[in-house]
């Protein structure tokens, strides 16, 4: 069973991966559309400069709608942490996990509605990167092979 819920895990964040890289929106910060936009910007009239300037609004309006990609990765996180409370990880590290992925989804299904309050998963999302990589190195190389 836990083999099949780490598979599932597992393809929930390469499919939110592909899903952010498909629509631009992983993550949405790094957006490559703000750097064209500057050069054009700089280069512009007055109103070319106006509707770049609109332009750059939709991006940022875009950026910050729900995006599948997030949601599936917040829910990957949520089952992968799952698992981990009975396998040779840390038990703060599956806590963790689970908390961060219940707040990415519910932080990611309203992201347009939470404003600043996002931020708390933009702390607990590496939190969690960090403990599970601290993890990965405390674990018995037998352990790992085990399932």
């Amino acid at each position: 069973m836990s083999r099949a819920w780490a598979l599932l895990g597992a393809v929930i964040g390469v499919v939110s991966g592909t899903i952010g890289l498909a629509l631009a929106a992983s993550p949405p910060s790094l957006s490559g559309g703000l750097f064209v936009l500057a050069e054009s910007y700089r280069r512009a009239d007055v109103a070319g400069r106006v509707a770049l300037g609109y332009t750059a609004e939709g991006l940022a309006a875009a950026a910050n709608a729900v995006s599948p990609a997030g949601i599936l990765t917040a829910l990957g996180i949520f089952l992968l942490s799952l698992l981990m409370l009975k396998g040779p990880f840390a038990r703060i590290t599956a806590i963790l996990g689970i908390v961060t992925g219940v707040s990415g989804i519910f932080l990611e299904s309203f992201r347009p509605l939470v404003g600043g309050a996002y931020a708390l998963y933009g702390i607990l999302l590496p939190a969690w990167f960090i403990a599970v990589a601290l993890g990965i190195g405390r674990v018995p190389e037998r352990s790992r092979l085990d399932t």
